[in-house]
């Protein structure tokens, strides 16, 4: 901290001291990461594709919604949903902790996106009751990598699962 005066400004901030110690700078490189990561999956994921469905029983009418909702702000190829669940016959996309992560198995021609949708009430979407659905299309790899390494540490820890679950919107879910 360059300054003894309490600043209060509406960004994240970090405070260090005049000498830099390891620890600091370890907080640094960590701050700086996360921050990467949150303009990554921001840039993924655009409010208009954060969705709260009340009304779903299946797997089917949660990705019919959620489908229609993405293709008021992107541009999907009329068999997107034919690719979804062809992917989804290869193998479920359904995680423990109430996660699935059903994505087109060919993405050609399909832009890099996120919907997330959070449901009222769980569907069993294959063998296990889902709450929180990431349909996710990465084209690139870079960017499915990236995904697939931050959605694995969130799936493993029950506590971020109920923050995600938990969060009423877009902002306070990001």
């Amino acid at each position: 901290n360059m300054t003894d005066i309490p600043v209060n400004i509406p960004v994240k901030t970090l405070s260090i001291s005049n000498f830099i110690t390891e620890d600091e700078m370890s907080l640094i490189r960590n701050t700086l990461q996360g921050l990467s990561s949150e303009q990554k999956i921001t840039s993924l994921c655009d409010p208009a594709l954060f969705m709260n469905l009340s009304d779903v029983h299946t797997q089917k009418e949660v990705l019919d919604q959620m489908a229609a909702q993405i293709k008021k702000t992107v541009s999907l190829p009329d068999d997107f949903m034919d690719r979804v669940l062809s992917r989804e016959k290869l193998g479920s996309t359904e995680f423990d902790n109430g996660i699935a992560i059903p994505h087109p198995l060919d993405t050609s021609k399909i832009p890099d996106f996120l919907a997330i949708s959070k449901l009222k009430e769980p569907v069993v979407w294959n063998k296990k009751e889902v709450s929180l659905v990431f349909l996710l299309s990465a084209s690139s790899a870079a960017n499915s990598s990236w995904f697939m390494d931050h959605i694995s540490k969130v799936i493993q820890s029950n506590a971020a699962v109920q923050a995600l679950v938990s969060a009423k919107d877009y902002h306070s879910f990001m």
